[in-house]
């Protein structure tokens, strides 16, 4: 994905929504090949995420279901002023990525295990899945007009968080789980400026100019 260096800096918005579409994308090419590699594992106790968010949802009755928070942003350093006089910073931004699973259903739609370590295997894999995801591109698929990098997640910098199971309360034997990854992902950002010195177009009408009667010169 070549991103457009000419125009205004959009920041989380921007972030949030190329990482959802990378995961999208690379996740499931990802579980296509640990449904051929690990043992015991199918379509079934390793389904593809149903949902891709670009923020972390509230909360779901979708699973899996993948969403992304910023944490935060700074670190901002000037790097370029193009030769339209655009400012390109290079800015770090503290990410957070979550996926929230649940005990997974067989082909009759019925849970394939009571026990909560079934949930927790599903949430583990997931999280081996979006770990390898962003190790596997850190430039998350993208680069500007000079086939560089546009952002690069800072491998030396994931942590993986896991949330334990907890008993769904309107099914009986259906768990919930989750986990998070952090890390950091550098960005490179235009601050678009109109150049100094273009003249816009004006229309003037000749014949609605007042007359000015000029005295002839002595």
């Amino acid at each position: 994905m070549v991103l457009e260096q000419r125009e205004l800096m959009r920041g989380n918005t921007l972030i949030r929504a190329l990482l959802a579409g990378y995961l999208s994308t690379r996740m499931e090419e990802l579980i296509d090949i640990a449904r051929e590699q690990w043992e015991d594992i199918d379509e079934y106790t390793l389904p593809y995420p149903k949902r891709y968010d670009a923020y972390d949802p509230l909360q779901t009755k979708v699973f899996p279901t993948v969403g992304s928070n910023v944490v935060s942003d700074g670190n901002y350093r000037r790097i370029d002023i193009t030769d339209y006089a655009d400012n390109e910073f290079q800015a770090r931004y503290r990410m957070r990525l979550f996926c929230w699973v649940r005990t997974p259903k067989n082909a009759q739609n019925k849970s394939i295990s009571d026990y909560y370590d079934t949930c927790l295997k599903l949430r583990d894999d997931m999280g081996a899945i979006m770990k390898a995801a962003l190790l596997d591109t850190p430039s998350l698929g993208t680069t500007n007009e000079k086939n560089e990098p546009q952002v690069m997640v800072m491998e030396d910098s994931l942590q993986t968080e896991y949330f334990d199971a907890t008993r769904l309360s309107e099914e009986s034997g259906v768990y919930s789980a989750g986990v998070s990854i952090n890390f950091d992902l550098d960005v490179q950002e235009s601050l678009w400026r109109e150049a100094s010195g273009i003249a816009h177009t004006i229309d003037i009408t000749a014949d609605q100019m007042p007359s000015v009667e000029m005295e002839p010169a002595p």
